[in-house]
């Protein structure tokens, strides 16, 4: 039996994503493109022709993002401001309590994200994408090392890696202006080889993961923020384009008394699953006949 009938029947039978937890993105995903995700992100891996209807330009905006956000980043090292390091300080100390447990990175990003609501207020641009991202990486470059628990020196770190994203962000989104149509453009191209070469792809929030290994990608989401992604059927059936066809066969067999009530309710999957289904038993109905 062909190998590609069954990653797809093992997919709508299984689990897509389970919900993630109150973890935080702590650390850039450095196997997954070098993105960062929220802890509230939603991930799945979608199989092959899903995945294809989703690699439009809308999708890889946040993939495009970083991998040019370290192209630009040697052009891009100003210097925070004092005064507003200082007035972020002062702010996050007064607000501040020893009870409070201040998370450094998320009291950075929540202050540097007030920075980015101010100066991304059109649609149809990457601003946002572009600001929220170098927050993300200049909060995590100066809170990552700190071991201070009390307030005062909390917020200093904290404010200071906000203040310096602040500072480079008009020079990260003029360089990224450069050469962010090329770079969707050739993503779309990534993401269309990789959902065709790999049977399927991660998408976090609608946005294609640039992932060179789509299990090392998950392992990592999962061991830095807690989002698991099933993606065993598919890994354990096949590596990139070739498949164990003795696995092939078990993981058939084993899928195809999944119900499309299992699936869930989810309108698309089910007709998906029913459609799969036919397509199996008249696979197996004419095999009977060809035996007679």
């Amino acid at each position: 039996m062909n190998g590609k009938w069954s990653i797809v029947f093992v997919i709508v039978c299984g689990s897509a994503a389970l919900l993630s937890n109150d973890a935080r993105a702590d650390a850039e995903l450095d196997a997954c493109g070098g993105m960062f995700l929220s802890a509230d992100a939603h991930c799945e891996y979608r199989p092959k022709k899903e995945c294809m209807t989703e690699c439009s330009t809308k999708a890889v905006e946040t993939s495009c993002v970083a991998k040019i956000y370290h192209e630009c980043e040697n052009h891009c090292s100003l210097n925070a401001s004092v005064d507003c390091e200082s007035m972020c300080t002062k702010s996050c100390t007064t607000d501040c309590t020893e009870e409070d447990h201040l998370d450094c990175q998320a009291t950075c990003e929540s202050e540097c994200q007030k920075d980015c609501d101010d100066r991304c207020d059109s649609d149809g641009d990457h601003c946002g994408g572009c600001c929220s991202h170098n927050c993300s990486a200049h909060c995590e470059a100066q809170c990552k090392a700190t071991t201070e628990t009390k307030c005062e020196p909390k917020c200093t770190t904290a404010c200071s890696g906000s203040c310096s994203a602040e500072a480079n962000v008009d020079c990260q989104l003029e360089c990224q202006d450069k050469t962010y149509t090329s770079c969707e453009k050739e993503m779309v191209t990534t993401c269309q080889t990789s959902c065709e070469d790999k049977g399927g792809a991660i998408f976090c929030d609608g946005q294609f993961i640039n992932a060179g290994s789509v299990k090392s990608c998950a392992d990592q989401i999962a061991s830095k923020i807690d989002i698991h992604i099933d993606i065993s059927a598919v890994t354990d059936v096949c590596s990139g384009d070739k498949c164990d066809t003795d696995n092939v066969k078990k993981e058939t067999k084993k899928t195809l008394s999944c119900s499309v009530d299992q699936v869930g309710t989810n309108g698309r999957k089910g007709a998906l699953a029913g459609a799969l289904f036919g397509v199996a038993t008249l696979w197996f109905a004419r095999k009977r006949r060809n035996r007679r």
